[in-house]
């Protein structure tokens, strides 16, 4: 779901695979097919290549399988420090200092395939998944919307923003 492989998720589907089964993070197969839970060092963009109409369909058949559209992820109860706005372009000040309870980029705590469409830059599946009665201005543990990401975030070590994503969240009614 990850890298969008619908050939391959349907193939693990046949033979037996639960399709619902979330990652450590709560990561749902919908959420990482919309693009979320990425790691630093790889693209939060289309990954290997992968064009957004298959990631589109990869989605698709998430959503189709029974994914909540809605649910959220879950990177750990851990105290960051640096509010939520000032963490949109840059990792807690206390990165280091995290400790066991840490699993991965826990900035990204409560956030829903939406934030991971937004992180990716799709307009395409933004649209999918607003249509679909995803919440459009869902806010993750810092209070982050799909909006605010689309508009400027610091992912994969470096800042990253996504113009026509976030003119279209706005298009939609995001706020």
């Amino acid at each position: 779901a990850k890298h969008g492989d619908i050939d391959f998720m349907r193939v693990l589907v046949e033979h037996g695979a639960n399709p619902l089964t979330p990652t450590e993070q709560n990561i749902t197969p919908l959420m990482a097919a919309a693009g979320l839970g990425f790691w630093d060092g790889e693209s939060p963009g289309p990954l290997n290549g992968t064009p957004d109409s298959q990631r589109l369909e990869a989605v698709k058949y998430a959503l189709e399988l029974g994914n909540d559209i809605d649910a959220t992820a879950d990177f750990g109860e851990v105290h960051m420090e640096g509010d939520g706005v000032t963490l949109l372009l840059r990792h807690p000040l206390n990165l280091g200092d995290l400790g066991p309870n840490a699993r991965g980029d826990m900035r990204w705590t409560g956030s829903t395939a939406l934030h991971g469409a937004a992180v990716m830059g799709s307009t395409l599946i933004v649209e999918f998944l607003v249509q679909q009665g995803a919440e459009l201005n869902a806010t993750n543990v810092l209070g982050w919307t799909p909006l605010m990401v689309a508009e400027g975030v610091f992912v994969a070590n470096t800042e990253k923003s996504w113009p026509d994503t976030a003119t279209l969240l706005r298009e939609l009614g995001a706020q």
